[in-house]
């Protein structure tokens, strides 16, 4: 079976952004330094943060970063500030001005953070985009500690610099979510984990880091919803019903620690989402969207809310207002693709698959789904490329067991089984990996007791996952052909109806429902799906791979396929 798209979801808590500011600390004591303009015209309050630098010239500069995006999210907040969506990387060559003249801002808030020992050096520049006049600058230096209060300052001078007048200590309140900083450095690094497109091990380095903050400052409420999120994305990453569980309760402590934050209406939110619980996990959103840092990341989950309740303009709406906040955002292209892959709009899917691996060409992830779309609509030479492409910038279990599926279709069952081997030592958790390894290895005759122990593996999975996500269509039809491998007739018949009562992915629930009742020698209700699946686009030479369908594809689609 393609996995066709992979669950991933974008947990983007904030945006990055970047601010133009230098600190200066002696004896002690916090000393400023720089050069103000007067405030900018009325009309003329907008900026963009472009992401801070550390100078170092690696990509692992997490701390300056996460200070510009909270920076950035702070000023988002201020009435009468207009604030651009970051850009995630500038172009070499770029000049501030030009890259606020591409954004349609006034300003552009550009900056340099180091940490030296125990103290802190941030530079920061604020710059008019059409005389390319400095408007603010400042060097600040300050023990580590201070690194809320230097937070707070620098938002306030940005503010005076803009509008003239004093933010007052709102902006330290929202900048001081802890008085710790070893909390606050691995909250930081947590939040980059989740936002790196490249590599499957972030969800593990996001847990590791919001533990590590939680252990320094166990009442960090904003760690909390992180780590909950962390736990929501890897549970629809890897179909892992116990990462679920986690997620519940960590989003309940959060939820303890601060109920008004939006952060944790987000959290909240996405937990529902994740449920199927779409009801609850509207109004949640709807509350973290009042917050401008939270809202391409909340518009996102809508976006999926109402793909999952089959209201296809709703879910493109929201995904639309998404990526007009955040246009270069690859996780948002490949949510809104796998929104367009429920609604049966694989073109769609598709084509946003191809922008985000433009915009991460570096995510195996991207590649693999991509691959999985392909395959799915019979473009086996672009699914073979995506696979490959994939497997080279990193090996992961999702590129490994599609490959194995596009193995399965050319009836290469032994090589199949060996690529879902290989899969499950990379990650055992996905049900459907051992499914898959159950298909192949009954393809090939294997011993039953092998065959069985795969079908079990993925029986056992995929009811602790339809426990958690039981408006998964997919999912339970899936459930109905592992019961009836297992010869289990009507839990089979149970798990198709539930499967078919639900409307989503009908063309992938039509063909496991069509190899569930063939082995239950259920033919004429078997063919009746077959017809189905293969309206809705499912491909002649995946059934013809199926060795319970192959007697029942008409002679004319064999001798079609055989030629082709």
């Amino acid at each position: 079976l393609p996995q066709a798209a992979l669950r991933f979801v974008h947990l983007h808590l904030r945006t990055l952004a970047a601010l133009m500011v230098v600190l200066a600390m002696a004896g002690g004591l916090m000393v400023w330094h720089g050069v103000r303009a007067p405030p900018a015209p009325p009309g003329t309050a907008s900026v963009v943060v472009l992401p801070f630098d550390d100078g170092s010239g690696t990509d692992e500069n997490y701390f300056p970063r996460g200070v510009a995006a909270e920076l950035h999210d702070a000023l988002a907040d201020v009435p009468g500030i207009t604030v651009a969506p970051m850009p995630r990387r500038i172009t070499s060559g770029t000049d501030a001005s030009q890259a606020g003249r591409r954004l349609g801002v006034a300003t552009v808030l550009d900056g340099r953070l180091r940490r030296v020992g125990d103290r802190i050096e941030l530079s920061a520049w604020l710059v008019d985009t059409h005389s390319g006049a400095t408007r603010w600058s400042g060097h600040f230096e300050r023990d580590a500690a201070g690194i809320f209060d230097l937070e707070a300052t620098v938002a306030g001078e940005v503010v005076q610099a803009l509008t003239g007048r004093s933010a007052g200590d709102v902006l330290a309140r929202r900048l001081a979510p802890t008085r710790n900083v070893a909390a606050y450095d691995a909250y930081l690094r947590g939040l980059q984990s989740l936002d790196r497109s490249e590599g499957e091990s972030r969800y593990r380095d996001a847990v590791a880091a919001f533990g590590a903050a939680l252990r320094a400052d166990p009442r960090f409420a904003l760690a909390q919803a992180g780590l909950c999120r962390a736990e929501i994305t890897r549970f629809e990453d890897d179909m892992d019903a116990a990462a679920f569980s986690r997620a519940e309760d960590a989003c309940r402590l959060a939820s303890s620690m601060a109920p008004a934050l939006r952060e944790v209406d987000l959290a909240i939110g996405e937990l529902y989402r994740a449920k199927g619980r779409p009801a609850d996990a509207i109004p949640r959103l709807e509350r973290a969207a009042g917050d401008p840092a939270l809202r391409p990341a909340a518009f996102a989950a809508l976006g999926r809310v109402y793909a999952g309740l089959g209201r296809p303009d709703m879910s493109r709406s929201y995904f639309d207002r998404a990526l007009r906040l955040q246009p270069n955002d690859a996780g948002l292209h490949r949510e809104r693709g796998f929104a367009a892959y429920l609604e049966g709009d694989l073109p769609g899917a598709i084509a946003a698959f191809r922008t985000a691996t433009a915009l991460a060409p570096g995510d195996e992830r991207l590649w693999s789904g991509l691959g999985g779309l392909y395959l799915a609509a019979g473009r086996r030479i672009d699914a073979r490329r995506a696979f490959e492409r994939s497997l080279a910038l990193r090996p992961n279990y999702a590129a490994l067991s599609n490959f194995g599926s596009l193995r399965y279709e050319d009836r290469d069952y032994a090589r199949a089984a060996d690529l879902y081997r290989r899969a499950l030592a990379v990650d055992p958790r996905d049900f459907r990996l051992w499914g898959n390894l159950g298909d192949a290895l009954s393809a090939l005759g294997a011993p039953a007791s092998d065959i069985a122990a795969a079908y079990v593996g993925a029986h056992d999975r995929a009811v602790r996952y339809t426990s958690v996500r039981a408006d998964d269509a997919q999912a339970w039809a899936l459930l109905a052909w592992y019961r009836a491998n297992l010869r289990k007739p009507e839990q089979a018949r149970d798990a198709l109806a539930r499967a078919e009562s639900l409307g989503s992915e009908p063309a992938e629930v039509a063909f496991m429902g069509a190899q569930a009742l063939a082995v239950l020698g259920d033919r004429d209700a078997a063919r009746a799906r077959l017809d189905r699946a293969r309206a809705g686009g499912i491909d002649t030479r995946r059934m013809l791979a199926s060795p319970v369908l192959r007697p029942l594809v008409s002679p004319t689609a064999s001798r079609k396929e055989s030629t082709s």
